[in-house]
């Protein structure tokens, strides 16, 4: 999942990845229970492997970055190595990834497709709003 991790220095907002291992062998009440709690650790910079990744993430000049994250990818998925002694979690993005676009109040968006991730699926709920035949339109049910 990606969450909106505002950084109260710098006043900048940047997405980060919050990830659940295992959710297809739980519950629902499991999931959202960790998830909030994953969810939480990642807004209050609690995660010290996450945030140990970004500070190395962070050393990288700009102008390499492309490079720098097109060679982590190899090493992580085609090689299957572990980086975590360079403050890189195994598999930090998973099989799926969500993001509540919604949130941002947005209907629809289009979720670009990251290489250096290996992700195959993106799912972008939007916002849920009150529409024809909707429980919040004036006059009760359609048709009255």
């Amino acid at each position: 999942m990606l969450v909106v991790q505002p950084d109260d220095v710098t006043g900048k907002v940047d997405l980060t990845a919050a990830r659940v291992e295992g959710a297809d062998q739980k519950t629902l009440l499991q999931l959202t229970d960790e998830l909030e709690g994953v969810i939480r650790a990642v807004r209050e910079r609690k995660d010290k492997s996450l945030e140990k990744g970004k500070g190395t993430v962070g050393l990288v000049p700009f102008i390499f970055m492309n490079l720098f994250l097109k060679l982590i990818s190899f090493l992580m998925y085609t090689l299957n190595l572990d980086l975590s002694a360079l403050g890189m979690p195994k598999d930090p993005f998973g099989a799926v990834t969500i993001t509540n676009v919604g949130s941002l109040g947005l209907d629809t968006a289009y979720v670009p497709l990251v290489p250096y991730t290996r992700v195959p699926i993106f799912i972008a709920p939007g916002a849920v709003k009150d529409g024809p035949g909707g429980a919040g339109r004036e006059g009760g049910a359609p048709g009255r």
